[in-house]
């Protein structure tokens, strides 16, 4: 049962509202959103894993179906091949890595809601040259 429709029946509060009473049988869910932040968003050419790269995806949401934050998002990173991590794990909202500073990488963050439903970010790790 998605939050949005827990909400609409007062699951939990007693109030017994169904939502046939509104006129409505449909399931009403959103998908969350995901926010995947990078720091640094670049690392040195040739870095040979001495940068730390921290992502968080604290900021990612179920805005619609779930505005309080009271039920938690799962969270999955998918990193490039040969990262390193540092702290943290990939199922968390927050993790450390280091790369090898050989190319530019892409980092993405999938987020899934208490009703199943996904959404995904992605974000690129630059090369500079000193």
């Amino acid at each position: 049962m998605s939050a949005w429709r827990r909400w609409l029946t007062g699951a939990g509060l007693g109030l017994g509202l169904g939502l046939g009473a509104l006129g409505c049988e449909a399931e009403l869910s959103h998908p969350p959103v995901a926010r995947l932040s990078l720091t640094p968003g670049y690392v040195r050419e040739g870095d040979a894993f001495v940068t730390v790269v921290e992502l968080s995806g604290k900021t990612s949401a179920d805005p619609f179906d779930d505005p309080t934050g009271k039920f938690p998002l799962d969270f999955k990173w998918t990193l490039p091949d040969g990262a390193r991590i540092e702290s943290g794990k990939v199922t968390g909202a927050e993790l450390k890595i280091r790369l090898a500073g050989d190319r530019p990488v892409d980092v993405t963050l999938e987020v899934t809601d208490a009703d199943g439903l996904t959404a995904s970010a992605t974000k690129r790790v630059g090369i500079f040259q000193p």
